[in-house]
């Protein structure tokens, strides 16, 4: 391989390790504590935050809008009254009018040229304001021959038309915006605060509508404008704050994260509603029933929590009928709890279109007051056909929150039931790039599904997932064994949750939460700094015995060891390794175990620089001779990390993994990174000697 390709090689995985670890960075040493608050609440949470921010910045404008003219705001007051003194157009005339006779002789006795004392600015200002907050300055007589913007024309000749009543606050920002629009340049805008910058996207499609070239500085005025009524604003503001926040989800997906014992996370405990399963069968459990659902319900739970990407969760029993689950890190809680307690109940029903009919009268008759307290059956059960209920269609609203957007009155009986599914993935389609479902049925299934399909063709199916109607589709003809199930209403994550429900099956027995918590670190910032500290003297440590005994190759020993703790790092941010006190104590070992590699390459070479080599064929018998040992001694490390990795649970699971990861990137830096730095000395700085310790330099 050559040097070239090797350093080719080393840069592209600098980049890419340096990609992955930004978001760690950013997440622990750039984000502020309110952020990161922001960033692990709940869709709820986000939804209240996003609504408030929207009226808070909605008020802050408010009053920037309204806000009267300052000294500053007439950065050349001499330039100004030289307007006022030499215009003629009407609405000059018009304003002159207005003012004192103190400032209008200011006005007629100005010579351009001449400072203008701060005693007659401040004059002018007030009467300024006085006419801005007074009557409409606009008149259309008045202003022949100038041009105002299409916006606050338009602004103004609504203010007075026929039957205008407008508040104190509409005039000032009316007059205040005609002013700024007839004499440009001499009375400054209010300047749009950086913080909301966001809204100047709004500005610059409606400047390019209009085919004008934008302003040179951003003002609240054009912001506004900009914007059809205030709920078109509200709106933008609060996709904004919401926007912010899952793009905090998303950057919080890719970093490192603190287990329970470091950082605490959420503790769910659920509980086995026998009672309800015994309902519904009609007949009544024994303990061995009982006991078999409860370890069907802990392998589900098992297999769900770790297809769901969360490293190193406690699951285990509470007595007969309650299981308690702590999920480590930093997690959403509502999709946790979906996950948790989807029964994965997807069934297909054959929509009864009459019944719909029917069902759409008596909406009509009863917009407000139609659903029972349970919200799935009418008050009035009888307008329904017999043997049929009544569904919410659902479709997710902007926070991903499943609202009503309509009912359908369904058949009772299943067309098919969801247990008859073999397996289920996601897909996009290749056109829309909208997520999908795809399920595979069983060969009873697919019989069964086919017979329904060709009995009803024409008739409209609808896909109910846990008493909610996900789709509906038209019958076009037989399907036999494969079911795509899109639509609207699913997004790529509820797609890869549904999918993942169905594929490790449904619950047993139904579950309610009776308790959920967020947990505290039983060990804290005190584990963290100790381990941290650690890791720093162990390197420190490392580095220092390796400058001292090998000396300048040492050094490429230390920056080696430099991009192992780079790579390490990275790998477990990609992964969004969950670290704990274990997983610290792997990271600490593998410093330490890091150099082994090297020190295995040094003492070749040196024995290879002993019979009377040269530095270039003992570096290359030194490196070729010590590969085989390397792979070697660090294969039978990773032989039994990967059974503690794949037998092993939590914490021992963790430091596994750790120790894995860093063997392949300790081997990776010692082979590769090492090598290019002995043959960059060797071909650029003609190097002839070798310093691998004292007396071994000559």
């Amino acid at each position: 391989m050559s040097k070239r390709f090797r350093l080719l090689l080393i840069l592209l995985l600098v980049g890419a390790a340096g990609f992955f670890l930004a978001a760690t960075v950013n997440w622990y040493l750039v984000l502020s504590p309110e952020k990161k608050v922001l960033a692990t609440s709940s869709i709820a949470q986000i939804r209240d935050y996003a609504v408030k921010k929207s009226y808070e910045v909605f008020e802050q404008l408010d009053q920037l809008r309204f806000k009267l003219l300052e000294k500053k705001d007439i950065p050349h007051p001499g330039h100004f009254l030289n307007q006022l003194k030499t215009r003629s157009d009407l609405f000059t005339k018009l304003l002159k009018e207005r003012f004192s006779m103190q400032v209008q002789a200011a006005i007629n006795n100005y010579t351009e040229g001449v400072e203008v004392g701060d005693d007659v600015t401040q004059s002018l200002v007030n009467e300024l304001n006085s006419n801005i907050s007074g009557k409409i300055l606009y008149d259309a007589n008045t202003f022949e021959g100038l041009t105002l913007s299409p916006q606050i024309q338009a602004l103004a000749e609504r203010s007075i038309s026929p039957g205008a009543s407008l508040p104190s606050e509409e005039i000032i920002f009316i007059n205040r915006s005609i002013l700024e629009d007839v004499y440009q340049g001499d009375i400054k805008s209010v300047v749009l605060p950086e913080e909301f910058s966001f809204l100047t996207d709004k500005v610059k499609d409606e400047y390019q509508r209009l085919h004008k070239s934008l302003p040179e500085v951003m003002d609240v005025r054009s912001v506004l404008l900009s914007f059809f009524n205030k709920k078109e604003l509200l709106e933008t503001i609060e996709d904004h704050y919401r926007q912010e926040i899952i793009d905090l989800k998303d950057m919080m997906r890719g970093t490192i994260q603190l287990g329970l014992d470091l950082r605490g996370g959420i503790s769910v405990t659920v509980q086995a509603d026998f009672e309800s399963m015994e309902k519904d069968t009609g007949s009544a459990m024994n303990d061995k029933e009982k006991e078999d659902a409860m370890n069907r319900v802990l392998e589900i739970l098992n297999n769900r929590i770790d297809q769901f990407g969360v490293t190193e969760p406690q699951i285990r029993r509470l007595g007969t009928s309650r299981i308690l689950i702590e999920i480590p890190g930093i997690a959403d809680p509502e999709r946790i709890r979906r996950i948790i307690l989807g029964k994965g109940r997807l069934n297909f029903h054959i929509v009864d279109r009459d019944g719909t009919q029917k069902f759409q009268d008596y909406y009509r008759a009863h917009p407000t007051d139609f659903l029972a307290p349970d919200g799935l059956s009418l008050k009035d059960p009888t307008i329904l056909p017999p043997g049929t209920v009544i569904r919410p269609i659902v479709e997710k609203d902007k926070y991903g929150v499943d609202v009503p957007k309509g009912y359908a009155v369904i058949k009772e009986e299943v067309a098919l039931s969801g247990n008859y599914i073999k397996d289920a993935t996601t897909r996009n389609d290749p056109t829309t790039m909208r997520p999908y479902v795809t399920f595979t049925l069983t060969n009873d299934g697919g019989d069964l599904f086919y017979k329904v399909t060709s009995a009803n063709k024409g008739e409209i199916l609808a896909v109910v997932l846990d008493d909610k109607i996900k789709f509906q589709a038209t019958i076009s003809g037989p399907i036999h064994s494969a079911v795509q199930v899109s639509g609207t209403s699913f997004d790529a994550k509820e797609a890869s949750d549904l999918a993942l429900i169905l594929r490790t099956g449904a619950l047993p027995v139904p579950l309610e939460v009776i308790e959920q918590q967020a947990v505290g670190a039983s060990l804290g910032e005190d584990a963290i700094g100790q381990g941290l500290n650690a890791s720093m003297w162990g390197v420190m440590a490392v580095a220092l015995f390796m400058l001292i005994y090998y000396r300048r190759g040492g050094l490429n020993a230390v920056v080696a060891l430099a991009l192992n703790i780079f790579f390490m790092a990275a790998a477990l941010s990609m992964f969004n390794f969950t670290l704990t006190l274990p997983s610290i104590a792997g990271f600490v070992l593998n410093i330490g175990m890091a150099v082994d590699a090297n020190v295995i390459i040094f003492e070749r070479i040196k024995e290879e620089w002993a019979v009377g080599k040269s530095r270039k064929a003992a570096v290359n018998a030194g490196f070729s001779k010590a590969f085989l040992t390397i792979i070697d001694s660090n294969m039978t490390t990773a032989i039994a990390a990967l059974a503690l990795a794949m037998f092993g649970k939590g914490p021992i699971q963790g430091f596994a993994i750790v120790l894995l990861i860093g063997l392949v990137s300790s081997v990776f830096t010692a082979v590769f990174v090492s090598r290019l730095i002995f043959d960059f000395f060797t071909d650029v700085f003609k190097a002839q000697k070798i310093r691998l310790g004292w007396g071994v330099s000559k």
